[in-house]
């Protein structure tokens, strides 16, 4: 893969990681579609997530901090984190085929899409940290398993569980990013240790260099401008975009 694809698909990833739209989704359509990609599709996006795994954990910091003195958020986070983890794992050479059908992956747009539309319809519930209960951790945990699957997104779906439990949008939004870093950095590590472990996969490191940063800073830069948007804008804008962009996928890719 040259470097220029590199870079395209790590843009691709910081844009649309942090909006309700699926970046695995995105990632698949357009490794498709870009000439020249060679590289492992699964390992590859490992690589752009810990990018946008790293902004997180940067725009984050002072939240992390927090949380590491709660020892009650703390088990609210780790409680999310178990379904997926334990769906990963089990499921991981299944959810690993689902990259290669795009057309999944445009149904899967426009039922995000339809998700999103009666999320954006909740009143806010105003729950906080505080007030946030052990069972609405765990259903937003599993709301998240269904975004291993491409064009599932993941923030789309764990903020959306939250506002149907109650939660304050705001809150939904932070503690949804917040509850991506360990899955993100799970996922990440257990591809990499199967590609080291199975052997004969030739890697560039360059292009992977290069995917990871791109997705980085334009993650940064597209993380700044979202936390304002989504709290003063409504989400049915994304709401439409999944459902246009579903329905152009399963007509190119039929």
């Amino acid at each position: 893969m040259d470097l220029l694809n590199a870079l395209i698909l790590g843009i691709i990833q910081g844009l649309t990681e942090f909006i309700p739209v699926s970046s695995k989704g995105h990632l698949v359509i357009a490794q498709n579609l870009l000439q020249n990609f060679t590289e492992p599709p699964v390992l590859f996006d490992a690589v752009l997530h810990l990018g946008t795994a790293a902004v997180i954990i940067f725009y984050f910091r002072k939240r992390f901090k927090e949380i590491l003195t709660n020892p009650r958020l703390v088990g609210l986070v780790a409680l999310a984190t178990i379904p997926v983890a334990f769906a990963g794992y089990v499921f991981k050479h299944r959810i690993e085929e689902l990259f290669t059908n795009v057309q999944l992956t445009g149904v899967c747009f426009i039922f995000m899409g339809t998700v999103l539309f009666f999320a954006d319809r909740r009143q806010n519930g105003g729950k906080t940290a505080p007030e946030t209960t052990w069972l609405d951790a765990a259903l937003i945990g599993v709301a998240q398993v269904f975004a291993l699957i491409p064009g599932i997104s993941r923030s789309g779906s764990t903020i959306s569980s939250g506002i149907f439990r109650g939660l304050d949008k705001k809150f939904a939004m932070e503690f949804s990013f917040l509850l991506s870093v360990p899955a993100i950095l799970g996922a990440a590590a257990l591809k990499i240790k199967d590609s080291l472990h199975a052997g004969g996969v030739e890697l560039h490191l360059l292009p992977f260099a290069f995917g990871f940063i791109s997705a980085a800073v334009v993650g940064y830069l597209t993380i700044k401008v979202l936390m304002n948007f989504l709290q003063k804008q409504r989400m049915y804008m994304f709401s439409i975009y999944l459902w246009i962009a579903g329905t152009l996928v399963l007509v190119l890719f039929r």
